[in-house]
């Protein structure tokens, strides 16, 4: 059964994304959960038909019908508490805040000993920008339910990514209460990684293997940790165990197809990333990837069909339009529709330096130098520390027969990065 985004773990914004992606994947059953609901909540899940269609209509964007069905939820029974966090939760998708605060103020007056809606509204302080009175709401939420470890789980998260290392106390705390609570795990392994202590990491990320042998997200941030640390070998061997337990864990065969695409092993990673597409077909970044290990290997008509399927699918994204855009530029093919592609992704990040370089190398391709070392020129204005930049800006220059310039943007280029083999080609050409 989907669970409301407002009862969702509050640690996923305080983790990288992929990271944060593994406590969706599914974790082998265990005894112990970090946070059961009460007893007269699971009985109001199993019995209430319409607030469990609502879950389920909210879990797959269906709004209106999920709003229907909370309210025939609380036509049914008034002071039903859930059913008013599910229209919280429409009215938060709809970018409705103070509707969803309404209505959540509302779940705590009906039921006010009982822990989702109290929880509910301590996460849309949180999320509504509260920060203080949140805290003051976990202090407060612990000290009423003190065996609920999971509060205490989210309470540290939240402190840590607050530069509090109270919290760092608190989640060992939970950790040593239940060892086979990934959450504060995970979060403990993030940490080390943002203060730039991979080995530490490592040590948590080993330990999380050994206390969850069988579940593999645990495995798979020992492969991400090992990725960080540079060792491409037990990063790929980790995320094998990791599919190797759980074999239709999407995230861990999308970080074994970014380990093998690294390692210029690109048709294997295409098979990793097309399982992961097997899982899960909606998801969009397993076939974003899946066309980047094609261009990558060469593959260019291949790559464009699959970056196409993905803009079918999501017109605005901007890696894909991107992509596709520069990949049509190198290769002089649909011109006239990278251009288009080029300035979507650039109206869609108009503060970004990469659909910038994009449109003017896609102007160069289509014989609009000028315009092409224009946009480039800006691009290099926003990003001077990028030797490929210089080099696409020096290989303009020259054909604009700027020889003088070509040379000077090639040695800059070349003073950031000494091996930049387009720039060495324009500068032996500037002369």
């Amino acid at each position: 059964m989907p669970s409301s985004p407002f009862l969702a773990p509050l640690l996923a914004p305080l983790l990288a994304p992929f990271l944060a992606g593994l406590l969706a994947a599914p974790a082998p059953a265990r005894a112990a959960e970090l946070r059961p609901p009460a007893q007269n909540e699971q009985r109001l899940e199993a019995l209430d038909p319409d607030y469990r269609a609502g879950l389920e209509a909210l879990g797959a964007r269906r709004l209106d019908d999920a709003e229907r069905l909370f309210r025939a939820a609380l036509t049914r029974r008034p002071n039903n508490e859930l059913a008013e966090i599910g229209l919280a939760d429409v009215a938060w998708a709809r970018g409705q805040r103070d509707r969803a605060g309404e209505h959540l103020a509302r779940a705590v007056s009906l039921a006010p000993t009982q822990l989702r809606p109290a929880h509910a509204w301590v996460l849309y302080l949180l999320q509504t920008g509260r920060a203080p009175e949140a805290l003051e709401g976990y202090r407060a939420l612990i000290a009423r339910f003190p065996n609920e470890i999971g509060l205490r789980s989210e309470f540290g998260a939240l402190l840590l990514g607050m530069g509090d290392p109270a919290g760092e106390q608190l989640l060992r705390e939970v950790v040593q209460r239940l060892p086979t609570a990934i959450e504060p795990r995970i979060v403990l392994v993030q940490h080390a990684l943002r203060q730039n202590r991979p080995d530490d990491a490592r040590r948590e990320a080993v330990a999380l293997t050994a206390a969850l042998p069988g579940d593999g997200r645990a495995h798979a941030v020992l492969g991400q940790v090992e990725a960080v640390r540079g060792d491409w070998r037990a990063a790929l061997a980790a995320f094998d165990r990791a599919v190797e337990v759980a074999p239709r864990f999407a995230a861990a065969h999308m970080g074994r197809g970014e380990i093998l695409m690294s390692r210029g092993e690109t048709a294997l990673a295409t098979v990793a990333f097309e399982r992961a597409i097997e899982i899960e077909p909606a998801n969009l970044a397993p076939r974003l990837m899946r066309a980047a290990a094609l261009e990558r290997g060469g593959q260019v008509q291949p790559a464009e069909r699959a970056y196409l399927e993905v803009i079918e699918r999501d017109p605005n994204n901007f890696a894909a339009l991107n992509n596709l855009a520069f990949l049509s530029a190198e290769h002089r093919r649909n011109l006239d529709r990278a251009e288009g592609w080029a300035r979507r992704a650039l109206e869609l990040a108009p503060q970004a330096m990469e659909p910038r370089s994009t449109l003017g190398w896609v102007l160069r391709a289509r014989g609009d130098l000028a315009g092409a070392a224009r946009e480039m020129e800006q691009a290099t204005r926003m990003a001077e520390n990028r030797a490929q930049l210089w080099a696409q800006l020096a290989t303009i220059y020259l054909e604009l027969n700027r020889r003088a310039d070509a040379r000077a943007a090639a040695e800059r280029a070349l003073a950031i990065e000494p091996a930049n083999a387009r720039a060495r080609e324009v500068a032996q050409r500037a002369g």
